[in-house]
C-alpha cells in the first residue's frame, strides 16, 4: 500500500509569484506610501493533473504592523508570534487580488480570522516609498 504524506511546512510563510490579472505598472501609488498587491492561493500538495485550483481563493487579508517571528519554545517546537497592531483588513473574492497602500515599514499579511492554535497563512513584507511589493498568501482558513 502506498500513501502520500502531506505537510504544511513552508506554506505558512509563503511569498508566491503569480501571473497578475492586472499589470502592476498601472497601479497609482499615493505620495509617501508604497503598495502591496497579491492574492490568496490554495496550499496544496501534489494533485492529479485533472484538478485545476483557482488562481486565487476568497478570504480576508489582515495587515499587521511589525514582523512575525518563529520563537523556540522547546528543542523541537516553535511558536508563531504575530504583531498586535492591526492596520487594516480587506475581503477579497475568488480570483481577486488584494491591494494595500501603506506607509513605509515592516508589515505582516495574514489570512484571517486570527485565532490561537489555528493554522493560517502569513508573510512578512517590507514597504518602501514609491514601490510596489507583489506578495502572496497561502494555506489560509478558506
Amino acid at each position: 500500500m502506498m500513501g502520500v504524506l502531506l505537510t504544511a511546512a513552508g506554506c505558512a510563510n509563503s511569498s508566491l509569484t503569480h501571473p497578475s490579472p492586472s499589470p502592476t505598472a498601472s497601479i497609482a501609488i499615493p505620495s509617501g506610501d508604497g503598495v502591496v498587491v497579491g492574492g490568496i492561493s490554495v496550499c496544496a500538495a501534489v494533485l492529479p493533473t485533472h484538478i485545476r485550483l483557482p488562481d486565487y481563493v476568497a478570504g480576508t487579508v489582515i495587515v499587521l504592523r511589525g514582523t512575525a517571528a518563529l520563537v523556540p519554545v522547546s528543542s523541537n517546537k516553535v511558536k508563531l508570534v504575530l504583531p498586535r497592531v492591526q492596520v487594516t483588513t480587506q475581503m477579497v473574492k475568488r480570483h481577486q487580488e488584494f491591494r494595500f497602500s501603506l506607509p513605509p515599514g515592516h508589515y505582516v499579511l495574514a489570512v484571517g480570522p486570527l485565532r490561537t492554535s489555528y493554522f493560517y497563512g502569513w508573510v512578512n513584507v517590507t514597504v518602501a516609498v514609491g514601490k510596489i511589493v507583489r506578495s502572496g498568501l497561502s494555506c489560509g482558513a478558506i
